[in-house]
């Protein structure tokens, strides 16, 4: 049986997956404030700055402090563990169903870094041969009317 702060992050979480999903008020919410930053240059830079600033090995202890507690933490840890997984269930079952000379990228962030390339080599038995770095997005602050302070306070935002 859960505690009550087991409970309250229980409840933050689920709050959290429904607006990542799209689901109920939340859902709503996001979509509209997603609206908001497409159509809104200056707001879309802003944002964007503020992910590229994101430190992706604070964001699991983050989101776990905003969650609350141990149960906070498991649940933030589970989210990231879940999604290493899944990236490497659809990677196995294309590697299983390619064609002789096709080949696939791995895209996916910072934080899974670490996992992800711990399962390339000791599940797949794949080698690193080149790291190649490629640009997920880009933000150009000037051409968004933001000036150098306002870009990089967009940057260091999130690290507050």
């Amino acid at each position: 049986m859960l505690g009550p702060p087991a409970k309250e992050a229980e409840a933050k979480y689920n709050l959290m997956m429904e607006a990542m999903q799209g689901n109920g008020l939340s859902g709503v919410l996001a979509d509209l404030g997603l609206a908001f930053i497409k159509y809104n240059a200056r707001l879309r830079t802003t944002v964007l700055l503020g992910i590229i600033g994101t430190d992706p090995a604070g964001s699991e202890k983050e989101m776990a402090k905003k969650l609350g507690g141990e149960s906070g933490k498991r649940i933030a840890k589970l989210i990231l563990q879940e999604r290493n997984q899944e990236a490497i269930s659809g990677l196995r079952r294309f590697v299983g169903q390619r064609q002789t000379g096709e080949t696939v990228a791995l895209f996916y962030g910072a934080a899974h870094l670490d996992a992800i390339q711990d399962a390339l080599i000791r599940r797949f038995g794949y080698v690193p041969e080149k790291t190649e770095w490629l640009v997920a997005m880009h933000a150009d602050g000037e051409a968004a009317g933001l000036t150098p302070a306002q870009a990089l306070e967009a940057l260091k935002g999130v690290r507050k």
